[in-house]
């Protein structure tokens, strides 16, 4: 693997980096973020990095990346778990059949799930 950097040439990634990048930033899969990195700087020549920036292109990019992956206990940023859908939707009545406490003044209608 390598990134291409501003001058034609590329940085070749060692493999005792991608270790220590591993350490560093657990929540990211470190291996597909560094072909994003390649792809995003073939696809964006002026963008490239040079030889003495493109190491701090890379920690700032999975550091970012690190940031977005969600914490431990709390809830997901990306909305209500598969389970937590499926509580939800056994919760709620089914389409046309709406239930009404009796404090309401009315019988309830529907089927009624205990």
């Amino acid at each position: 693997m390598a990134l291409p950097l501003n001058d034609g040439s590329e940085h070749p990634i060692q493999t005792n980096q991608v270790e220590e990048w591993k350490r560093l930033y657990p929540a990211v899969n470190v291996l597909q973020e560094l072909r994003n990195m390649r792809g995003w700087l073939l696809a964006n020549p002026r963008n490239r990095k040079t030889k003495a920036g493109v190491l701090k292109f890379v920690n700032r990019w999975l550091a970012v990346e690190q940031d977005k992956a969600p914490r431990r206990g709390s809830p997901s940023p990306a909305g209500p778990t598969a389970d937590e859908i499926l509580r939800q939707k056994r919760e709620q009545p089914p389409d046309g059949e709406r239930q009404v406490t009796p404090e309401q003044g009315r019988p309830l209608q529907g089927r009624l799930e205990v």
